[in-house]
């Protein structure tokens, strides 16, 4: 099933993705700053060692640091199986967990999420009756 989602939807589908992942997490997106939110649904996982998570972010190839930050690197590095990656030529934006996918414009950054009209598919398997 695909679904178009925008503004406080696809803020909320987004975090709970985060919440319901328990085997695989993957987050595409040029930039990285994570909100409050997003990285107290994350925290929640912290302890699944389980669950494997890979972040890519890129651009800024003179400076990488410009697209995540440490402190948002530190963060990462307390999960037990993480894949950080770095590609500069970075620009898609995608978030999936084994059960569902999501493509958005939107990055994975603070600003993106509270000032700019975003929007973006939601994937979901079929429910099976």
């Amino acid at each position: 099933m695909a679904k178009f989602i925008t503004g406080h939807e696809l803020n909320a589908e987004l975090e709970k993705l985060f919440k319901d992942a328990s085997q695989s997490l993957i987050l595409i997106s040029p930039f990285v700053k994570l909100n409050p939110h997003y990285r107290s649904a994350l925290l929640t996982k912290k302890s699944a060692d389980k669950l494997s998570i890979i972040v890519v972010f890129g651009k800024n190839e003179n400076d990488p640091s410009r697209s995540i930050s440490r402190e948002d690197i530190d963060f990462f590095k307390q999960f037990p199986c993480i894949e950080i990656r770095y590609e500069s030529r970075l620009h898609a934006k995608y978030y999936s967990s084994e059960n569902a996918a999501i493509i958005t414009s939107m990055n994975l950054y603070e600003f993106s999420q509270n000032n700019n009209i975003e929007s973006g598919i939601l994937l979901q398997p079929p429910v099976l009756s």
